[in-house]
């Protein structure tokens, strides 16, 4: 590893997450480099040949060599946001979209033929992880608790699911596959992109109008409190928000109320934090942001995670120190990962907890 490790940042330089860890880099002796998807420069900037002796990606300006040991994919846009410039002179929008998605290849290409790079996270394992569906089985398959759910399109098995949901005595909500960008989608006076909502058993007949667009329906799980388990290589920060002690916070946290809703560094149960280094070791993620629902009970309930989660709201609360972790692990200074699998860590390690695990089988 070079003394000065250069290091990727696929992100914005305005995003403040991408500015405290290019901050930690340099500061550890290493030099990051921020590369916007959104920017034409990004795309025409590198270039690559394949001859019998390797691959090698160059700058095009000054024909030095891209080495880098790592890149952080922290915003990742599709071909489709990318501008093309505005005096490029091509014959209609077909054109245009093809040359777009002939940058997105090139791109992604120069950057993934890097060789020995680590990612944060691997385009392939977040792309896959990014699905619901995957998450809630894998979250299931390594024991988690996971709420009742549907997903579909089709009004009749939506609304029966939620039926039976209301019959148990349990609230439903619903909520969107993906992140949807604020302020929620409106036609005609209607909500139609929304975060997580209680779905009142007056509006049911609301799943009549889903019109092949699937939804995704859950059975309401009862809050003592939440956590966001953020994970970044074997480490697990995990931060308590007290979301039920604010009427706007209460079914999603999300519509934030930070005055009045308690956040504090969590100890969680290191059942569960092996659990969590256990979903990102199988998903492959080096970072994930982990929401978890704890019951009154005391049970940790698995929502979701998302693999290039926000965080720095909680560094400012609660001061834990997640970004100078990430830039640690992008170093080659910390694990990437829990290098062994849970089942074999309780076979050899018992109780332990799963940083010790992690700093055990690594020697």
């Amino acid at each position: 590893m070079s003394k000065h490790p250069t290091i990727l940042l696929v992100g914005n330089q305005l995003d403040s997450h991408v500015k405290l860890v290019s901050e930690d880099i340099v500061r550890m002796g290493g030099t990051p480099i921020v590369l916007s998807m959104e920017d034409a420069s990004t795309w025409l900037g590198h270039s690559v040949e394949c001859d019998e002796g390797g691959v090698q990606t160059y700058d095009t300006t000054s024909k030095s060599i891209i080495d880098v040991t790592a890149v952080w994919w922290r915003r990742y846009c599709k071909a489709e946001t990318a501008g093309i410039p505005s005096d490029a002179k091509l014959p209609g929008e077909e054109a245009r979209v093809f040359c777009r998605g002939q940058r997105h290849q090139h791109f992604l290409g120069a950057i993934c033929a890097l060789p020995s790079i680590v990612e944060v996270n691997p385009l392939w394992a977040e792309w896959r992880i990014s699905t619901k569906a995957v998450q809630l089985r894998m979250a299931r398959d390594i024991g988690f608790a996971i709420p009742r759910t549907y997903m579909g399109a089709d009004p009749i098995a939506a609304r029966a699911f939620a039926e039976s949901c209301l019959t148990s005595g349990s609230a439903v909500v619903s909520k969107a596959h993906t992140s949807v960008p604020l302020p929620s989608i409106t036609h005609d006076g209607r909500d139609y992109g929304r975060m997580t909502t209680l779905l009142h058993p007056e509006r049911l007949g609301e799943l009549n109008d889903l019109h092949g667009t699937p939804v995704i329906l859950q059975e309401y799980v009862p809050k003592a409190f939440e956590v966001r388990a953020t994970v970044v290589g074997d480490r697990v920060f995990a931060c308590g928000i007290d979301s039920q002690k604010s009427d706007r916070t209460k079914v999603d946290w999300r519509r934030y109320d930070l005055p009045n809703t308690p956040h504090w560094p969590y100890d969680m149960p290191k059942d569960v934090e092996r659990k969590l280094l256990e979903f990102c070791r199988r998903a492959e993620l080096v970072f994930g942001a982990f929401d978890l629902i704890v019951r009154p009970d005391g049970e940790h309930v698995f929502l979701e995670v998302n693999p290039s989660g926000q965080w720095l709201w909680i560094e400012e609360l609660v001061g834990l120190p997640i970004s100078e972790h990430l830039a640690k692990v992008l170093l080659g200074r910390a694990p990437r990962c829990m290098p062994v699998s849970m089942h074999e860590a309780d076979a050899v390690y018992g109780n332990s907890s799963a940083i010790e695990i992690a700093k055990g089988a690594i020697g």
